[in-house]
């Protein structure tokens, strides 16, 4: 495993992703849930012999209450990547300059994220519970849920330009966008494809 290698621009595009339900178009708000800022990026070279890739700081989730299911969560403008998981990941804390489960080359382990991020109580986006989140968080309360793709890169070069979550509470059905993007690059490629060289 290794930790981020480098950030550049994000990458352009905003596509929304089909709908939840026939008939539940863009129409929908983003409602209560709180994705992060957005506008954001990482571009890196895919190091994992396997070229699988943990992207976990695309979208930080936090939820001033009331309590909210995913249903689904998609990537907006996939390209030459193969998604093998889609995770939530509770966070009581963040520990380091990335932020909660952040970017990695293969599968990050318990050990490698530290104890504020509960990655052995990872579950499944579709049917996830997310619960109030707290500013402060604390030993049994959470200050945000980390949505955490894993990818394979199956070309020289791939990504996605946003995240697209669709949830509901008991107040209604939402469309989160999170234009959050990610780019993977060959490392012979990654010069041309993410701007700069690795450091």
């Amino acid at each position: 495993m290794t930790l981020p290698r480098s950030r550049c621009g994000a990458l352009a595009g905003v596509v929304l992703a089909a709908a939840l339900l026939a008939g539940c178009g863009g129409g929908l708000s983003a409602g209560p849930l709180d994705g992060g800022d957005g506008n954001t990026g990482f571009c890196g070279p895919a190091l994992d012999r396997h070229r699988v890739f943990t992207a976990g700081d695309m979208a930080v989730i936090q939820n001033p209450g009331p309590s909210a299911v995913l249903d689904r969560a998609s990537l907006s403008r996939q390209r030459a990547l193969r998604l093998l998981d889609a995770w939530v990941v509770p966070v009581t804390g963040y520990p380091s300059a990335f932020g909660g489960v952040g970017n990695w080359d293969g599968i990050p382990t318990q050990r490698e994220l530290g104890r504020a991020v509960q990655w052995r109580q990872r579950r499944p986006i579709d049917g996830a519970r997310i619960t109030r989140t707290y500013a402060n968080g604390g030993a049994h309360q959470f200050v945000a849920f980390d949505l955490v793709f894993v990818v394979k890169l199956v070309a020289r070069t791939g990504g996605f330009d946003a995240v697209d979550v669709y949830y509901h509470n008991q107040n209604g059905h939402y469309h989160l966008h999170i234009t959050n993007s990610l780019g993977l690059a060959a490392p012979k490629d990654y010069s041309r494809y993410c701007g700069s060289p690795p450091q």
